[in-house]
């Protein structure tokens, strides 16, 4: 399923939960339920209209009524999780090297940039600001002779633009953040061991 925000304006809980649910997946084999990940995370972070990440990360911590449940697959189990963050400033190049070789297994960041004038969501409406899903870096031909690079962004408006490319001036910061699951319970509420870790990430 492609991400849409809509008329939401929630591209930082749409980026946040595309990395905590890629993560989950990458660390334990859990396939979170991303629409109500993405829907709970904005309701209680207040996820729309200039939302900073670090700071819907900060109550993601903080609300401990906040939950990530797995996908309806024969598991009913959800999750607590704990978020270790750092706001990163004037990091494109940390950030590129952050994502070489992590475009199938990324580690969690949120980049914030300024998209192009003719990019636009649903319904028209232009964005100053907007917050992607960091994904692998690559080096494009028309840029390779200046030593640039392009750092895939995974985006939120719908099958038309499903990714988004984040480069030197469009860059504005990112955040760098961990997945920890703290508590683990059953459909019936009842506490369950953590899961396991994958081998491939080990």
């Amino acid at each position: 399923m492609t991400a849409n925000q809509a008329q939401w304006g929630n591209c930082v809980a749409h980026a946040i939960c595309c990395d905590i649910a890629a993560d989950m997946f990458h660390k334990h084999d859990i396939v979170l339920d991303y629409k109500r990940a993405v829907q709970d995370v904005t309701r209680v972070g207040d996820a729309a209209d200039g939302s900073y990440p670090a700071d819907v990360l900060a109550v993601i911590n903080k609300n401990k009524e906040l939950f990530f449940y797995e996908e309806d697959g024969g598991s009913t189990n959800r999750f607590r999780v704990k978020i270790h963050y750092e706001h990163v400033e004037d990091g494109f190049l940390r950030l590129c090297k952050r994502m070489e070789g992590y475009d199938q297994m990324p580690k969690p960041t949120v980049v914030v940039m300024k998209p192009d004038t003719h990019s636009v969501v649903s319904g028209n409406i232009a964005h100053a600001v907007h917050a992607v899903a960091a994904r692998g870096v690559y080096e494009p031909e028309d840029m390779a002779a200046e030593g640039g690079h392009v750092v895939h962004g995974r985006n939120s408006w719908g099958p038309n633009t499903p990714t988004i490319s984040v480069h030197s001036g469009n860059y504005l910061y990112h955040v760098e953040f961990e997945v920890e699951i703290e508590k683990t319970w059953n459909y019936d509420g009842l506490p369950q061991p953590n899961p396991a870790q994958t081998g491939r990430f080990l």
